[in-house]
């Protein structure tokens, strides 16, 4: 009940939502997982920066203390400026601790038909610390932030009479890795009646419990964040599902059909 989000006078939620579709026993993706909870943004969806990464930290630092838990962080939130200190602590996190490392999905943002217009990729942190093919980012000379391996980073699709297509207002380029549904999917609000949920905020978790199922299921042999994802991208997605490029894309829909 602590989740605040408005919209148009009502309280309709954001984090409750995520959290449903990731793991709630009806319309979740992993009804076997658990939840951590962190509010990080307030009832207006802003969220501070000094909030997020003290949500992130509390997140890693519960993960040192149970690493039998495996866990996942979603990043429903982000902005088209990157924070170097929020790369440093989700670095890490996918990239120090071995098979204990913490899975990271990030949104892809949901500002893309409205700024498609200005030329080159138009990023979004810290979906855009993530990516397979080759992004770099350099704030200034001699100095970089290369990809980080074990970040996924999600885009939406939705339903349009009856064919899926990647949603118009989804973040596009080459740090997109896959794509799930983000328009009107069912969770519940903080008060536990149903709604419809729209934006990459959504298909995100999504992500996240199809990622914490590839955890149980590999539990017996645990794979670091980086082999996950490799292992996850090249088995779990269906390039060929959308007519879509492969900024807006990825490397597909999201396909948990095959498996784990």
């Amino acid at each position: 009940m602590q989740d605040e989000y408005t919209q148009g006078g009502e309280v309709v939620g954001h984090g409750t939502a995520a959290a449903v579709l990731a793991a709630h026993a009806t319309y979740g993706i992993a009804p076997g997982a658990g939840v951590l909870p962190i509010k990080s943004c307030d009832k207006d969806g802003k969220c501070r920066l000094e909030a997020v990464i003290r949500g992130i930290c509390h997140a890693v630092a519960y993960a040192e203390k149970n690493p039998q838990e495996r866990l996942v962080l979603n990043l429903s939130l982000g902005s088209d400026t990157p924070s170097e200190i929020v790369y440093i602590i989700l670095k890490d996190a996918l990239m120090k601790r071995g098979v204990n490392g913490v899975s990271v999905v990030a949104a892809a943002g949901n500002d893309w038909a409205i700024r498609s217009s200005k030329r080159g990729v138009l990023h979004h942190f810290p979906a855009s610390f993530g990516g397979n093919r080759g992004l770099s980012l350099r704030r200034e000379a001699g100095r970089s932030m290369t990809v980080l391996k074990g970040l996924f980073s999600a885009g939406a699709v939705g339903d349009y009479s009856g064919t899926l297509r990647v949603s118009g207002f989804s973040g596009q380029g080459d740090f997109v890795d896959l794509v799930a549904p983000g328009e009107r999917v069912l969770s519940l609000r903080p008060a536990g009646s149903l709604g419809e949920y729209t934006g990459t905020s959504f298909a995100a978790p999504v992500v996240s419990g199809a990622v914490a199922v590839i955890r149980q299921a590999t539990g017996l042999v645990p794979l670091t964040p980086e082999a996950l994802e490799l292992t996850f991208l090249a088995n779990y997605t269906d390039p060929d599902a959308l007519g879509e490029s492969e900024e807006a894309r990825g490397r597909g829909l999201l396909d948990m059909t095959r498996g784990p």
